[in-house]
């Protein structure tokens, strides 16, 4: 878990790796998800390219210091 200063607007860009191969990320349901310290869960809307995901996560939307993302499949 990293800690990040309230307010500061995260730009993600997240390579996805399968055994250290790209995975790519087209043709598939997912939803990025962000969870802050109290486990509150915002889903971020974010761009596929090939094996890289990409969001934003605006600092106004930030209430908590800890950040933990996850990529589900659905």
């Amino acid at each position: 878990m990293r800690l990040f200063r309230i307010g500061k607007t995260l730009k993600i860009r997240w390579s996805i790796l399968s055994g250290g191969t790209p995975e790519p990320l087209t043709g598939r349901d997912l939803t990025l998800e962000i969870s802050s310290g109290n486990r509150v869960r915002a889903t971020l809307p974010f761009v596929a390219d090939g094996n890289v995901a990409e969001a934003v996560f605006q600092g106004t939307d930030q209430r908590y210091v800890y950040l933990n993302g996850s990529l589900r499949d659905r």
